[in-house]
């Protein structure tokens, strides 16, 4: 199994969601119904009433859209470590381990507010990782903001996680600037690199 999805062939893609129902078929025979937490967007709460009818007589409803969120999470991250070219060679082994590990936890085979958040916030990563080369970075930037604001009506404490983010690289790029030095972000063959240059010690 592992040798099909060490190949970065387009059809991985398909074979990946094959293996997701494999690996996921125990949430699709027992679905669980979602439940409301304090911490739940409203966007969160207004999807559940939606779904609270069809959710009566079909259960699994719940568990097809859990599964979806997974699946893209998995080729979310599969293509951001391809993309960072953070493996000897493209591959799918990412996105099989993600599903993988993933199924190792209840909560995480069931719908919820956080699950639904972090498929935005993945997403939303992978665009940071983009943003140094995009021709129009106000238009990814805005874009990245829009994702956010969403994902807060979903689930709110997930706002912080890249709130803290953007105040790391703040906070970084300030001291380095304080002692004369650059931040610099380079993209080649290899992946991307984040520098910090600061001068040397007493000089000028």
């Amino acid at each position: 199994m592992t040798g099909t999805f060490k190949a970065n062939n387009p059809i991985n893609t398909f074979l990946l969601f094959v293996y997701g129902l494999c690996i996921k078929w125990p949430m699709f025979v027992r679905p669980l119904s979602p439940s409301k937490d304090d911490y739940d967007g409203f966007f969160y709460r207004y999807l559940i009433d939606w779904l609270y009818v069809p959710g009566q007589s079909y259960t699994f409803i719940y568990s097809i859209i859990a599964f979806l969120f997974l699946y893209i999470q998995a080729i979310e991250l599969n293509n951001l470590v391809n993309r960072q070219k953070l493996l000897p060679k493209p591959n799918y082994l990412p996105g099989m381990c993600y599903l993988l590990i993933t199924s190792l936890f209840g909560p995480w085979n069931q719908l919820s507010a956080q699950l639904v958040a972090l498929t935005g916030v993945l997403w939303m990563i992978s665009q940071l990782s983009q943003l140094y080369n995009h021709p129009q970075p106000r238009i990814k930037v805005f874009n990245i903001g829009f994702v956010l604001g969403l994902v807060a009506l979903f689930y709110f404490p997930a706002i912080s996680f890249l709130l803290l983010l953007m105040l790391g690289l703040a906070i970084t790029r300030s001291i380095v600037r304080a002692h004369g030095g650059e931040v610099v972000v380079r993209s080649g063959v290899h992946g991307t690199v984040f520098q910090m240059r600061l001068p040397p010690a007493g000089g000028s």
